[in-house]
């Protein structure tokens, strides 16, 4: 038994908003990650554009081209939700001007009277935006390559198909239709529309979900006011790259932090607390790992480095914490001391190194804060 057109209708229209709803819920246990519901809109629009086109009773222009407006808002907010996948901004702008631009070069030639050639816009239009929407994924593929390659490709897919459709119209000349074009082209262009929503479907579920695992596996290891690692996962990582011939750490703790709760309030002792781990980010080295140990008390690890380069980072944070913005007009900037240890015989292990460096530390807090301690260095007032 051949396929009809009107059983490609049907069966875009049930994936469509069958996919739409699967998104919309997935999402709604998910809202970080509101490119799903960019793409369940996009997919709502798609059942739409194929609900009117599937129950003309007879052809009209008016109809037709109305279909088609919501077709190309369809295929705009997922290109949109492609962008948005990779780099977790929707760009709102730039995506009203697409839809915008394509409605107006298709609408032009219906306002014509060349319904012919505006299906041709049509498809060219839908055929460049599934393109684009194809290389935002070919970008972001370094997440996930295979699934994220398969989206891909499956786009390309799409995108080829709307591009076949031309050729038909454009070999015979029908610039001007009394009926919905329904050719071979038109057959293949649902299939791969039918194959895309499935395939495109079930990956992009596949991702979100595994985004949504990773971020749990995050929250489990990072430090909820900073962003930095907590003191399970430097252990952790300590345990599995640590383990190289001169391992370095600095104990570091924000001098006088408890007088700055009691005067300030928590809010500014938090903000003090996000403003040293953004310091520390900004001046350690690729490998390096920072971490909050707790309270005021953070922690650097620095695999195959010796005491002096430790020492000169450090130094580094220690001189940019001192130089942010004054708490107050008559308050300046907090400090902050350090300590310093060089993985030896001994210390052998991540708990004797820091243990060693909360010893350097506390030399540093004696001789009178906002200084770095430890081996081979000089009190840095």
């Amino acid at each position: 038994m051949v396929l009809s057109q009107p059983s490609f209708m049907i069966a875009i229209g049930v994936s469509a908003t069958a996919l739409a709803l699967m998104t919309a819920a997935t999402w709604a246990g998910a809202r970080a990650y509101t490119y799903l519901l960019c793409w369940s809109a996009g997919l709502a629009f798609c059942a739409s554009s194929v609900a009117i086109l599937g129950t003309m009773s007879h052809y009209d222009a008016t109809t037709n081209f109305a279909a088609y407006v919501l077709l190309l808002a369809s295929a705009v907010l997922i290109e949109a939700s492609g962008a948005q996948f990779r780099t977790g901004r929707i760009r709102w702008r730039l995506t009203l001007t697409a839809w915008i631009a394509a409605v107006g070069l298709v609408g032009f030639w219906f306002a014509l009277g060349l319904n012919g050639a505006g299906v041709i816009a049509l498809n060219f239009a839908c055929g460049a935006i599934f393109l684009a929407t194809a290389f935002e994924f070919w970008l972001a593929r370094k997440e996930a390559p295979v699934a994220l390659l398969s989206v891909a490709a499956f786009y390309v897919l799409m995108s080829l198909s709307f591009f076949l459709c031309i050729i038909p119209l454009v070999r015979h000349n029908r610039y001007v239709l009394h009926a919905r074009a329904q050719d071979w082209a038109q057959d293949i262009n649902s299939i791969c529309i039918v194959m895309a929503l499935a395939g495109v479907g079930a990956l992009m579920l596949v991702m979100a979900q595994n985004r949504a695992t990773e971020l749990q596996r995050r929250a489990a290891r990072s430090d909820a006011l900073t962003g930095l690692l907590n003191r399970r996962a430097l252990f952790e990582w300590n345990a599995r790259e640590g383990r190289g011939p001169v391992c370095a750490a600095i104990m570091f703790d924000l001098d006088n932090f408890k007088r700055i709760n009691d005067r300030f309030g928590h809010a500014t002792g938090d903000e003090v607390l996000t403003r040293f781990a953004k310091v520390m980010r900004d001046n350690v080295r690729a490998g390096d790992v920072a971490a909050r140990l707790g309270g005021e008390e953070f922690c650097v690890l620095l695999p195959n480095t010796a005491a002096r380069d430790a020492f000169e980072i450090a130094e580094r944070i220690r001189i940019a914490i001192a130089a942010s913005e004054p708490l107050a007009p008559d308050h300046g900037a907090p400090t902050v001391s350090g300590g310093i240890a060089v993985k030896s015989q001994p210390p052998s292990t991540i708990e004797e190194l820091l243990r060693f460096a909360d010893k350097a530390l506390y030399q540093a807090k004696t001789a009178g804060r906002n200084r770095i301690q430890g081996p081979e260095s000089r009190l840095a007032a």
